[in-house]
């Protein structure tokens, strides 16, 4: 089973769903072309209602979340000058999501800012920082930069901005497939 946490358009999951893993996408914002399960993960009652639920699937392969950015980003000039003082319930939430389901791999994206409050990433691919417990992979290119600044709609360079890239969810899902195909945890 592969949870996908502040999912978005589910370009982190995708490629676990296309090869035939169960995939739980969860999201305050559900889109129409991507089958999201509405939840407000900054809610406690909301969270304690999915856990239980997917206990009952069994221990999660993989949790992935991609926590909203805005409070890590050096574009937020807040943050920038006072890091200490940033609201870090969503990040709080998931890692109490993770200690409850127990995944046997997880991973949460984020900015490179994010570093000044979590501590240094596990892995990062240009402007996409992992922190988690997960194989190191190899990606066959460099990650090209968001690019946000060219959309002037501010919700499509947030719906750009959220999406990972297709080598990053591979790169991880072919990582974990071997490793879990050689040894199973």
């Amino acid at each position: 089973m592969i949870i996908d946490l502040f999912s978005g358009s589910g370009s982190a999951s995708y490629e676990w769903e296309n090869n035939g893993y169960k995939t739980f996408r969860f999201d305050i914002v559900v889109p129409s072309q991507v089958a999201t399960l509405p939840c407000n993960l900054a809610n406690k009652e909301d969270i304690d209602d999915i856990i239980l639920p997917l206990k009952i699937h069994g221990r999660p392969l993989l949790i992935w979340a991609s926590p909203p950015c805005t409070e890590y980003s050096f574009e937020n000039r807040y943050f920038a000058k006072n890091p200490q003082e940033i609201n870090t319930e969503l990040w709080r939430n998931t890692l109490y999501i993770i200690d409850q389901l127990n995944p046997i791999y997880y991973v949460i994206e984020n900015v490179k800012g994010a570093h000044r409050i979590w501590g240094q990433p596990t892995q990062k691919f240009g402007a996409y920082w992992l922190w988690g417990r997960f194989p190191k992979f190899n990606i066959p290119y460099k990650i090209p930069k968001k690019g946000v600044h060219k959309y002037t709609n501010k919700k499509i360079r947030a719906q750009e901005s959220a999406m990972i890239p297709y080598c990053i969810s591979n790169g991880l899902y072919r990582a974990i497939t071997l490793q879990h195909t050689l040894f199973t945890p």
